[in-house]
C-alpha cells in the first residue's frame, strides 16, 4: 500500500501535509509531520469547497485536541507533498475524466488540465473546468475581457501581459484599447481620451469629444456670418435711402442741375 488517508482510509491521492492547525509546528515534529491526507479529502474536512459564510466555526485536529476555525483559513492550509508522490511509480487514474499517468502526472493534470473538475472562477461561480474556462463563461464574467486581436477572453490582470508577448503590443490604461505605438506617444498623439486644448479658445477637452467642440464653433462662426449678411442687407437699405435722400434735398436747395 502506498500511503493511507488518516480521512477516507484509502491509498492517498495527491497526499498532502496539513499546515493550518497550531500543533503543526515546522520547527519540531508534529501531528502530520508523518500523516499524509488526501488534497480532496482535506478540502472537505475543512470546508474548502464551500463558501466563508457557510462554513462551520470549529474543526478539531485530527490527532490532538489543538482546533481552528476554517472561517479564519486565509492561506493555503496545506502543502503538496511532491516528494512522495515522485516516489509512486503505479499508473493512476483520474476519477473525473479517462486521463492515466503517474501520481505526478496526475496532480499536473487535476491541476491545469482536466476538463471535468470542478473549479471556481474568481467571480465566485463553480463548476467544471471545461464551463469555466469556456468562452461562454468568459464572455459575461467581469474578471474577463477580450483581445481585439485574436478575440481570445483573457484574465484582466494577465491582458497587459498577453498584449506585450503575443502580440507585441501595448495596453493604454487611458482609452484601454492595444495599441503598437509606445505609449507615451500613444498618450500624447492617439489616445481618444487625452486632454487636448482647443486653438479657438481657452477650453481643454478630452480628444473624443473635440470633433464635437469643433463643429459647435463652425455653428457660431456661421450665426456670426448670417448675422454679417444681415447687417450688410440693413446698412445697404440705409446707404440706398440715404443716397435718394441726399439727391432729393441737394435737389431742393440748389435746383436741378444744370446739364449742357
Amino acid at each position: 500500500m502506498f500511503h493511507t488517508c488518516s480521512i477516507c482510509l484509502d491509498e492517498t491521492l495527491i497526499p498532502v501535509e496539513l499546515t493550518v492547525f497550531p500543533c503543526c509546528s515546522s520547527q519540531e515534529r508534529n501531528c502530520y509531520s508523518f500523516k499524509r491526507l488526501c488534497e480532496s479529502c482535506v478540502k472537505s474536512y475543512l470546508e474548502l469547497d464551500v463558501k466563508l459564510e457557510q462554513r462551520s466555526t470549529f474543526k478539531k485536529c485530527l490527532f490532538c485536541n489543538s482546533c481552528i476555525n476554517p472561517r479564519d483559513i486565509v492561506n493555503k492550509p496545506y502543502k503538496k507533498d511532491f516528494l512522495l508522490m515522485s516516489m509512486d511509480t503505479r499508473v493512476l487514474k483520474c476519477k473525473d475524466c479517462e486521463f492515466q499517468g503517474t501520481h505526478l502526472e496526475l496532480e499536473k493534470h487535476l491541476e491545469k488540465n482536466c476538463p471535468q473538475k470542478i473549479i471556481e472562477c474568481f467571480c465566485n461561480i463553480s463548476g467544471t473546468r471545461e464551463k469555466i474556462e469556456s468562452s461562454s463563461h468568459r464572455k459575461v464574467c467581469c474578471f474577463f475581457k477580450q483581445c481585439l486581436i485574436c478575440l481570445e477572453y483573457i484574465y484582466c490582470n494577465d491582458f497587459e501581459k498577453h498584449l506585450s508577448l503575443e502580440h507585441k503590443m501595448f495596453h493604454c490604461q487611458l482609452c484601454q484599447k492595444p495599441t503598437m505605438t509606445p505609449l507615451d506617444l500613444h498618450i500624447q498623439e492617439e489616445c481618444s481620451l487625452r486632454v487636448v486644448n482647443c486653438k479657438h479658445c481657452p477650453k481643454k477637452l478630452i480628444a473624443n469629444v473635440y470633433l464635437d467642440h469643433l463643429v459647435e464653433h463652425i455653428h457660431d462662426s456661421k450665426l456670426r456670418l448670417s448675422l454679417i449678411d444681415d447687417l450688410k442687407v440693413k446698412e445697404m437699405d440705409m446707404f440706398h435711402r440715404l443716397s435718394t435722400e441726399v439727391q432729393k434735398m441737394y435737389e431742393l436747395t440748389y435746383g436741378d442741375l444744370i446739364t449742357e
